[in-house]
């Protein structure tokens, strides 16, 4: 059942995808030989054949269960292979690492940028002071602080 020069619009309404992608979606379809298609660029569109199988039969269910249920058990056979206490490690393994990013994460977030100061050594001085009896030297050392842009 061949669908005949349906619109983009039309297709993009259809798909709920916008209209600019049809090309490439169809082009995409073409090219994995899901269908077959001829497009009209300066009309905007498309007449298409589907080439797969639509009708699922009753058979095709049951085998598709089966499958399913045989990955369960081979699942839950694997399950109870394992220790107990090991899945649990791997579980409280995993969440403290999580936990850890988290802190990490939160300990970057709230510390805040600090500027960085220098002290410049701008001069030095040595006096001698006279006091009566006593002579004593006294070392002056001016700082002064320069802040230094981040």
């Amino acid at each position: 059942m061949c669908i005949r020069d349906r619109s983009y619009k039309a297709i993009s309404s259809s798909l709920h995808i916008p209209e600019n992608e049809i090309e490439e979606l169809i082009q995409q379809a073409v090219d994995n030989e899901i269908m077959e298609a001829k497009m009209d660029q300066l009309e905007e569109t498309a007449f298409i054949c589907p080439k797969t199988k639509r009708i699922i039969a009753q058979d095709d269910w049951k085998a598709i269960k089966n499958g399913l249920l045989n990955a369960k058990e081979k699942v839950s056979k694997i399950l109870v292979s394992m220790p107990a206490q090991s899945v649990v490690e791997v579980k409280k393994v995993e969440e403290k690492k999580v936990e850890e990013k988290k802190v990490e994460e939160k300990k970057v977030e709230s510390k805040p940028a600090q500027p960085v100061v220098e002290v410049k050594k701008v001069e030095e001085k040595k006096e001698v002071i006279a006091v009566p009896e006593v002579k004593k030297t006294i070392q002056h050392t001016n700082t002064m602080p320069i802040q230094s842009h981040i």
